[in-house]
């Protein structure tokens, strides 16, 4: 799977169901105000819908972010 090449970066999985409308910087302030995410860190972030069918991957790297 391409996005886990490094396998130092920590995976967090956000417990709570998530409305995958939420746009990139709904999820980028539910992971730095509920997780407590650093920005500078690289993490990547699972979001997961209600019905466990769809999910979202936030990666940060380095003070920027990517939506997967």
């Amino acid at each position: 799977f391409m996005f886990f090449e490094n396998n130092n970066v920590p995976l967090i999985i956000y417990k709570n169901p998530v409305n995958m409308h939420r746009s990139f910087n709904g999820l980028l302030t539910l992971a730095i105000s509920e997780l407590n995410v650093d920005l500078n860190n690289n993490v990547y972030v699972l979001f997961i819908n209600r019905d466990r069918n769809q999910f979202k991957i936030l990666f940060m790297n380095k003070g920027h972010a990517s939506i997967f």
